[in-house]
């Protein structure tokens, strides 16, 4: 029941993306993390149910969580910054850079591990908030989220190459 409840949430939410355009961008482009954003009310829904918080400490979560998220997404808006350099200098053919894509990729490796860093900091602040159990669910339920989101991403692509 649990499942298909995520399921038919999902869907929904996919569809609903899917049909209307979200402008919010930059620029006047579609806000690309808009679909991102109502999986992330799903998730904070279904962890609030599986971690069984009082109301205190579920707002207490969830604004530290959204802190970190805002702290994730800047460093990743940085990666795909860099992702576009080193895209652009390997495009030029024989005038790209070789040093220039050595400091692209170095800089990319970085801020990879800034995110790995980052969510391990918030996993690690939430001790004055969270009992270790609290946080070992909320480590388990995150992952297992995760998973189920992208399997069903695969199985919708699935279903659409097999439509084709």
């Amino acid at each position: 029941m649990n499942k298909l409840f995520l399921i038919v949430a999902l869907l929904c939410i996919f569809a609903a993306t899917g049909f209307t355009q979200n402008m919010g961008g930059k620029g006047g482009q579609p806000n690309r993390r808009a679909p991102i954003r109502k999986i992330e009310e799903l998730e904070k829904i279904k962890m609030l149910e599986a971690l069984n918080l009082d109301e205190s400490v579920a707002t207490k979560l969830i604004s530290r969580r959204n802190q970190d998220r805002a702290r994730i997404w800047n460093i990743e808006d940085k990666i795909d910054t860099v992702l576009r350099k080193i895209e652009s200098e390997i495009m030029k053919g024989k005038e790209k850079d070789f040093s220039k894509i050595q400091k692209f990729n170095e800089s990319y490796m970085k801020l990879t591990m800034d995110v790995e860093k980052e969510r391990l900091s918030f996993l690690r602040s939430l001790s004055d908030i969270l009992t270790p159990d609290q946080i070992g669910k909320y480590i388990v339920f995150e992952r297992k989220f995760r998973k189920d989101i992208r399997d069903l991403l695969m199985q919708e692509q699935m279903k659409k190459n097999k439509d084709k």
